[in-house]
């Protein structure tokens, strides 16, 4: 994953990648980090399971060496993408949130997790899913979205990302530009879609754009080739 900052004449590589770590972190992974320094680190599923191991990995790894404190990311949407299972509030998917079709109650939610997250000094949470689930065998996204009303998944999502940057964190949503129209899980193959352009601007794209507009930070790009 790359974190791209700036293109000073001072740029170097390791300032723009964020490496993925499992638990235990082994010895070799820790000397490569302590030499090298990337941006930051994404917590992963495997090994992470409580909200303790978690606080404690974040402290090893920010209290490595002098000077070097790398920015830390995790996929906790709520639902079924919950990386850390023990230790914090467990949280409804998003689309059990869109059911309430209140983006007063999608952000606070989500200020309530982030704040959940800052405490354990995680600075980057990989979310929200903005993606448009008109494929309703979608096997990767279903009821990670906000649903099929691209107006209503803008909305919500524009909530949760306030949110989530009031409870301290750098949200980056995803899938860009839409991986809601796929029948493939995108993990095991690649998915090739032919969606008319105007199409996936108006209704995958826009929950995106609504939230850049609105000063979104940063997207995830979606494993998905779209042949117009």
């Amino acid at each position: 994953m790359f974190l791209y900052t700036n293109y000073t004449a001072a740029f170097t590589l390791k300032d723009n990648i964020i490496i993925g770590i499992s638990y235990p972190i082994h010895r070799k992974l820790l000397f490569y980090i302590n030499t090298h320094e990337p941006k930051g680190i994404i917590i992963t599923g495997t090994g992470f399971k409580d909200a303790s191991t978690v606080k404690q990995t974040i402290h090893q790894l920010k209290t490595l060496k002098p000077g070097y404190s790398p920015l830390i990311a995790i996929d906790q949407e709520g639902g079924r993408v919950t990386r850390i299972k023990k230790g914090v509030s467990k949280f409804p998917s998003f689309l059990n949130i869109a059911q309430s079709n209140s983006s007063r109650y999608a952000e606070s939610l989500a200020y309530q997790r982030g704040k959940e997250l800052k405490a354990l000094g995680i600075d980057i949470i990989l979310g929200p899913v903005l993606d448009v689930n008109t494929v309703t065998a979608n096997p990767v996204i279903g009821d990670r979205s906000f649903g099929v009303d691209p107006k209503l998944v803008s909305e919500l999502g524009r909530a949760t990302i306030r949110g989530l940057e009031r409870a301290g964190l750098l949200p980056v949503a995803k899938h860009f530009p839409g991986h809601g129209h796929t029948s493939k899980d995108s993990h095991l193959a690649l998915p090739i879609v032919k969606l008319d352009k105007a199409e996936l601007r108006t209704v995958h794209i826009s929950p995106f754009a609504d939230a850049i507009y609105a000063g979104l930070p940063a997207v995830m790009i979606s494993h998905v080739v779209y042949t117009e």
